[in-house]
């Protein structure tokens, strides 16, 4: 059997993680008496590690790590307290399910989350043993190098030419190219699809359930 490796990207793809996301900044800049970036410049750094995150927010001299430190932390309490939210995008549970049951089918994670921020995740949506292979910002180099998407590979043994990255960053598609993986873009995440395609998008996601409809192809 001919298996395929299907990747996914967390934030922004399976997860709506924007408020939590713009509160943990908002905090953290806070705490020590700046004032905040953009949203746009804020949402714009999804996908990286925060180390990537905050030079790109801050510069090389500004209080990198003090900040990282803070966001962790809220982000933290955030995603502890029910009334932060981070649902996922519609179709998102059924979908992974369906696709998990498929003998030709393996499922994995790549994102710019710390495990740490990955398994309360998986805890909550009962998907302990969905994911053959969880690649995340603190154990490879940051998006867009393509190291986690080639750990993955390694992992699971299926080549690129057997696998799909589904993302919603032009980190995530810069990734995809580098490792020779078509990247997939979705529709409802925090970069605008128009800039994903001129990146070279293989597939669009106008719903999470089209996947499987790529899938059975």
């Amino acid at each position: 059997m001919n298996r395929r490796l299907v990747l996914l990207d967390i934030d922004g793809t399976l997860v709506d993680s924007r408020k939590v996301i713009l509160e943990g900044h908002r905090r953290a800049f806070a705490a020590l008496e700046m004032p905040p970036p953009s949203e746009a410049a804020i949402l714009a750094t999804v996908g990286l590690s925060l180390e990537e995150t905050f030079l790109a927010l801050v510069g090389p001299s500004g209080p990198r790590e003090a900040l990282a430190e803070l966001y962790r932390t809220h982000v933290r309490a955030l995603r502890a307290d029910p009334s932060w939210g981070e649902p996922l995008y519609p179709g998102v549970d059924d979908t992974l399910r369906a696709l998990a049951k498929r003998d030709d089918i393996v499922l994995g994670l790549a994102t710019g989350r710390a495990r740490r921020g990955i398994e309360p995740l998986l805890e909550r949506h009962g998907w302990q043993g969905l994911f053959n292979t969880v690649q995340c910002g603190e154990e490879q180099p940051s998006k867009p190098d393509p190291a986690m998407l080639r750990a993955a590979l390694a992992d699971t043994g299926i080549s690129a030419g057997n696998t799909l990255f589904v993302g919603d960053s032009t980190f995530d598609a810069e990734m995809s190219k580098s490792a020779g993986i078509p990247f997939v873009a979705v529709t409802w995440g925090f970069e605008a699809v128009d800039v994903l395609q001129a990146i070279g998008a293989a597939a669009v996601l106008d719903r999470f359930e089209d996947l499987a409809e790529l899938l059975a192809v």
